[in-house]
């Protein structure tokens, strides 16, 4: 009543709307609009009801998508339903299809359809399909001739002085510090290029063979054996050099190495990501170890030395095992 007023109750249909009055003589006046009150249109609603959400399987193998959709208005829509994968585009049609041919990879699965109304509903689930190739483990040993030791020019300098290449015996690498507290560092370069170029590289890890332990053992005073990683040559070439000593790592500290109980025992670092992708399969990857802590101050050599690859026992040979994905 009244010259204005609102309401949200109407139903849907056609309506005519008829505003009327009568005066105080008793005679009546009045007008009429006509007004469509439209059907509320909601949404579909889609559940994807297999594969389970986060299945993996191997490239190749057949996998049975459904779902359902259904909507208020419309009803059942479980028939116009579109499948997508976020890797291989449209993939399917209806409630229910199978397909063997989803590329390796972590797929985002859609199912979506859309009402006579225009308005649309999805569902969404992550399918891992796993490349149909085997995991490829290879050994590599050490470049000999690249292998040695770069010394700090002087305590706490920072800075590499001298550099020895030529040991072929059990210290011709060592890490720890000399007789006047000048750390000592190594380097040990590997030839990578043999792993294919677009290999995911699953797993890496550098193996020392235990030579000679000179003065008290750094392991248990210096900290933790720390290994850098490097994709070509730490100073831009791959033959030793005093600046491989405070070179930029491309992975710094990307594994620790463990403490060998006795001479021939190994020390073993497992590289992390970073240090995986450092590994450069197109040429060499240099790997430099140090302890955390310089030196311990004691005017003493505290070093452990191991074998490089010049050693006439190849057994002995600094090692990198890696596992690639083809």
């Amino acid at each position: 009543s009244g010259g204005s007023f609102s309401t949200s109750t109407l139903s849907a249909g056609t309506h005519t709307i008829t505003a009327s009055v009568t005066d105080s003589g008793g005679l009546s006046g009045s007008d009429a609009i006509t007004l469509t009150v439209n059907a509320l249109n909601t949404a579909p609603t889609v559940t994807i009801t297999a594969p389970a959400d986060g299945t993996s399987v191997d490239e190749g193998t057949s996998v049975t998508f459904t779902g359902t959709a259904s909507d208020a208005e419309d009803g059942d829509l479980t028939a116009s339903l579109s499948w997508s994968s976020s890797l291989d585009g449209v993939i399917g049609s209806g409630g229910s299809f199978s397909t063997s041919t989803l590329s390796a990879g972590a797929h985002t699965i859609t199912a979506s359809v859309t009402d006579s109304g225009g308005l649309g509903g999805s569902d969404s689930i992550t399918v891992t399909v796993n490349s149909g190739s085997q995991p490829v483990t290879i050994t590599l040993t050490s470049i000999g001739p690249e292998d040695g030791w770069v010394r700090e020019s002087n305590e706490n300098s920072g800075v590499g002085g001298k550099t020895n290449n030529s040991g072929t015996g059990s210290r011709a690498i060592r890490f720890g510090d000399d007789n006047k507290d000048r750390q000592l560092k190594s380097i040990l370069s590997f030839d990578t290029s043999v792993i294919p170029e677009g290999a995911t590289i699953v797993s890496a890890t550098l193996r020392l063979r235990r030579g000679r332990l000179t003065g008290s053992d750094p392991f248990g005073t210096h900290g933790s054996g720390r290994v850098d990683v490097h994709a070509g040559g730490f100073s831009g070439s791959t033959a030793l050099e005093n600046s491989d000593f405070q070179a930029t790592a491309t992975a710094p500290a990307s594994a620790i190495l463990t403490a060998p109980a006795a001479d021939g025992d190994y020390s073993e670092g497992v590289l992390d990501a970073a240090g995986r992708g450092a590994i450069d399969t197109t040429g060499t990857t240099q790997f430099r170890i140090a302890f955390d802590l310089d030196d311990n101050d004691d005017g003493g050599n505290d070093y452990m030395g191991y074998y490089s690859g010049d050693n006439g026992n190849s057994g002995n040979h600094p090692e990198l095992v890696v596992t690639y994905q083809p």
